[in-house]
């Protein structure tokens, strides 16, 4: 999800409007299509070479709120592994090493110092390792990108405006979620969620002229757990579900600063599960 400082959006009339990104622009999807070859062809490489890499394309963009964004969200979705097993191992044996010849080294460097080439070379010796890789390889900018979730630009540019409700979602106070959905199996995917993440929830169903509403009224964590980031958690990852809906329409409050403020939305919207 995306963080605090990355969130986009603007007060209207009171009301809370997210920052959603036309996922038809080219401009953006060409930007999006760059992230996502520099992560593809990034297999193997550590983390602080991807983030160079990609420094050089989220430089050239003017919003480099919504640049972080979509490069916050991929690199949600990579898989970082340590590039060396034994690091520790490793780094105590020449660490040892180099403070056994600093300490009884030869009595010639007594006379004439060895040049830098020199010593490493004796304590690579010494230590019977290799020293050419890095002395801290578990750290996280040496980790090595393993894997990464495929999909393509379209799909980052969706993925990037749920994103920003799912971080709005984060300091609901309640969320109302009107839906006149007549699909059984979607209405016990939305409840089978409900008790997945373990969400307060209180569920009233009315029938007018055949059509059948249901209204589920989902307490926040600012109501129930005096702010729990837990639970906000649990309704933002809950989110996603509701847009499988064919028509739903929620009601927030939510306090993504100083103030408690409503967002609206429905299934146009357009957001993409």
């Amino acid at each position: 999800m995306l963080t605090k400082d990355l969130l986009n959006f603007k007060t209207r009339s009171t009301q809370i409007v997210p920052g959603f990104v036309d996922i038809a622009d080219e401009s953006l999807l060409l930007f999006a299509q760059q992230l996502l070859n520099v992560f593809s062809a990034g297999i193997g490489n550590t983390r602080e070479e991807i983030d160079s890499d990609a420094e050089l394309y989220l430089q050239g963009q003017t919003e480099l709120k919504l640049a972080k964004g979509l490069y916050k969200l991929l690199m949600d979705h990579a898989e970082f592994s340590l590039s060396e097993e034994n690091a520790s191992g490793r780094r105590h044996d020449i660490l040892t090493a180099s403070a056994l010849l600093l300490k009884h080294g030869s009595t010639d460097w007594h006379k004439s110092p060895p040049s830098i080439e020199e010593y490493r070379s004796s304590v690579a010796s010494a230590a019977a390792t290799d020293l050419t890789t890095a002395l801290y390889p578990d750290l996280p900018a040496f980790e090595k990108l393993s894997k990464i979730k495929t999909f393509n630009a379209t799909q980052l540019l969706q993925r990037y405006n749920m994103a920003q409700v799912q971080a709005l979602l984060l300091t609901a106070q309640s969320l109302t979620l009107t839906t006149e959905e007549m699909d059984a199996a979607n209405l016990r995917r939305i409840f089978k969620c409900l008790k997945f993440f373990r969400l307060l929830a209180e569920i009233k169903q009315s029938k007018s002229k055949d059509v059948i509403e249901t209204t589920i009224v989902i307490d926040g964590p600012l109501s129930v757990l005096d702010g729990a980031k837990k639970y906000g958690l649990q309704i933002a990852s809950f989110f996603p579900v509701i847009c499988l809906l064919q028509q739903w329409n929620i009601s927030a409050r939510i306090k993504p600063k100083r103030s408690v403020k409503p967002l609206n939305l429905d299934q146009t919207s357009a957001l993409v599960s």
